[in-house]
């Protein structure tokens, strides 16, 4: 689905799903709750 955005898209989705990442690690939730975000935001 990322491959169909252009190349601005790409890196702003990246950026912001770098940035909820740091947020997930730093509420230290559980691994399962991110695989979880990541298979949501895959769809």
């Amino acid at each position: 689905m990322l491959l169909l955005l252009p190349q601005g898209l790409q890196l702003l989705v990246f950026a912001v799903a770098l940035l909820i990442v740091k947020t997930l690690a730093t509420a230290k939730i559980t691994d399962n709750s991110f695989f979880i975000f990541l298979s949501l935001v895959d769809k």
